[in-house]
């Protein structure tokens, strides 16, 4: 597995909040458009008010997270799933892991 020290950190908090169920699945195994090997997934964590992104090509996986851009309603009451801010958020972050580790993604298909 090829990662960051920061991409590690969030992937191995990402793991916990996965396993404890305290996650909220924004967006599950969306294929990219360009590379469908590459699978995008969005996680809201209500308790810390993150939002995790995650970046797989089979055995190649990255994580990132960041602060939720809305702190009202909290995330664990946002009835009709992610906010159009974080939304936004989540996507800049996939923008950025991908810069930074498309070779990385695109080697693994």
């Amino acid at each position: 597995m090829n990662d960051t020290n920061a991409d590690r950190g969030d992937r191995t908090r990402l793991e916990r909040l996965l396993k404890s169920g305290c996650v909220i699945p924004y967006i599950m195994d969306n294929a990219d458009r360009e590379h469908p090997g590459v699978r995008w997934c969005v996680y809201g964590a209500p308790e810390t008010n993150e939002l995790f992104v995650s970046a797989t090509n089979g055995p190649v996986v990255f994580v990132r997270a960041v602060a939720s851009a809305v702190i009202v309603p909290p995330m664990c009451d946002r009835v009709f799933g992610i906010d159009v801010r974080d939304l936004q958020l989540a996507g800049d972050l996939t923008a950025i892991m991908w810069r930074d580790h498309r070779g990385q993604l695109k080697s693994a298909e």
